[in-house]
């Protein structure tokens, strides 16, 4: 029993490593997609860098998508998706022995079924993000995915891991980003005030020019 605790703990910090790095990539991409402050909203919208930002963003929500539809995959390649590792854990899986709350599977396994509409759009854009490797600015937006959707299948993810650290090896998870601080993330800031000095500069120099 001690062996199979300690597999199923080696899994569990693999599968925690993914979700970290999903939130990670979701929680920066969301940033730029819905920033602080209007001079904010309008570099990345209006100013002469919307354009390379544009780019950036598109590449960050690339991997947002990749990154999440790992711990929903139906592949059998993945082998840290959520689906299969909850059916382990099941009385008759792998786990079964360990003895996870079967309330706290049936649970889990209706959260994955209640937003399998969402789960097979994120697994159908991961699947045009691979496919379309000749154009990979090709736009998706035919694919409905809000990022209040993406929360939501970031947030099964934690509550699943959290109860089984807690209920097996009686720990508190800790799923706070080890990175980013919104309230403190200040590149968009800096970058937007750079912008607007800019902006005056040659404003400046062109009423100087014509005195």
């Amino acid at each position: 029993m001690e062996n199979l605790k300690k597999e199923l703990g080696v899994k569990l910090e693999k599968i925690l490593h993914v979700f970290i790095f999903a939130q990670e990539a979701y929680l920066y991409t969301e940033y730029f997609h819905n920033p602080e402050t209007q001079e904010e909203l309008d570099l990345v919208t209006k100013s002469p860098h919307n354009s390379n930002l544009s780019t950036i963003m598109h590449l960050m929500f690339r991997t947002v998508i990749i990154e999440v539809s790992k711990l929903y995959s139906r592949s059998e390649n993945d082998k840290f998706q959520l689906e299969r590792f909850i059916a382990s854990l099941s009385p008759s899986g792998h786990f079964g022995r360990i003895g996870i709350s079967t309330v706290h599977i049936r649970v889990w396994e209706k959260l994955l079924i209640d937003n399998k509409t969402v789960i097979d759009n994120i697994l159908l854009l991961r699947s045009k993000l691979y496919a379309h490797t000749d154009n990979p600015m090709t736009n998706y937006s035919e694919i409905d995915i809000s990022f209040k959707e993406i929360k939501t299948l970031l947030d099964i993810a934690e509550e699943i891991l959290k109860s089984i650290y807690l209920d097996i090896f009686d720990t508190g998870l800790l799923t706070d980003s080890p990175t980013f601080d919104r309230p403190r993330f200040m590149i968009l800031k800096l970058l937007a005030k750079a912008e607007k000095e800019r902006q005056e500069e040659i404003i400046n120099k062109f009423k100087n020019w014509r005195k």
